[in-house]
């Protein structure tokens, strides 16, 4: 009964007739590269993410967002014009901000804050020798940190249409944790990833998609003819 009361006082705030809920998806670009000590040259590489995003709102002007996102980060070493070695990372990665805005609920630029913590689940790297180029898949070993804990923050613009929610932020993430562990992999001190991407959301009011959802009831429902 204890742990019955207590997920009640949880989950309120996301049933309340008064909060806002918004759920929705995201796309678009990253350049990235990792912050290296001692450091080398590097060429600012360009992937792309993309996820879900949920967003609620139990004040007005202040709300979080929560995202589950896929990501792809890496570096790219320039040793000289026809040698080169880039390694691309792909993430699991799920944000968690402190969401504030200034506006109107309809049109409003906002501000996201918050940390996020990813893991690696599949890498590739690039070897260029002499200009000749070879591909192949990058097998993580115990010098690699498949957990990348950071920070993140994210300005951007709203606006509120009859077809739903449209968002565009630009958004800036440095890692906290190394990418190689430090102590297998002489002579990186740190390793950390540093990402600056935009990102175009849509979003609908879950409320909304609810109501959608529910039938409409028929009170105007003929009576059977009572037979002679």
């Amino acid at each position: 009964m204890r742990l019955l009361f207590l997920a009640s006082l949880l989950l309120y705030p996301f049933f309340s007739s008064t909060a806002q809920t918004y759920i929705g998806v995201k796309a678009g670009p990253n350049f990235t590269q990792v912050a290296f000590t001692p450091s080398f040259q590097q060429q600012v590489m360009i992937f792309y993410n993309a996820g879900v995003v949920f967003q609620h709102f139990e004040e007005k002007h202040a709300g979080v967002q929560l995202e589950l996102t896929f990501t792809q980060k890496g570096f790219k070493e320039v040793k000289d014009s026809v040698n080169s070695y880039n390694r691309t990372i792909q993430y699991i990665e799920l944000p968690f901000m402190s969401h504030f805005y200034a506006g109107t609920e309809k049109s409003n630029i906002f501000l996201n804050l918050g940390p996020y913590l990813g893991y690696g689940i599949s890498a590739k790297e690039v070897i260029t020798v002499d200009s000749k180029v070879e591909s192949k898949s990058y097998t993580f070993t115990n010098a690699d940190n498949r957990f990348d804990l950071g920070f993140l923050a994210g300005i951007g613009i709203h606006r509120q249409f009859k077809f739903g929610i449209l968002q565009l932020e630009g958004r800036i993430s440095h890692g906290l944790s190394n990418i190689l562990n430090s102590r297998n992999s002489i002579p990186y001190s740190a390793s950390k990833n540093q990402v600056i991407s935009a990102s175009l959301l849509y979003l609908i009011d879950y409320k909304s998609l609810k109501r959608k959802r529910k039938l409409p009831k028929n009170t105007d429902v003929p009576l059977p003819l009572k037979q002679e």
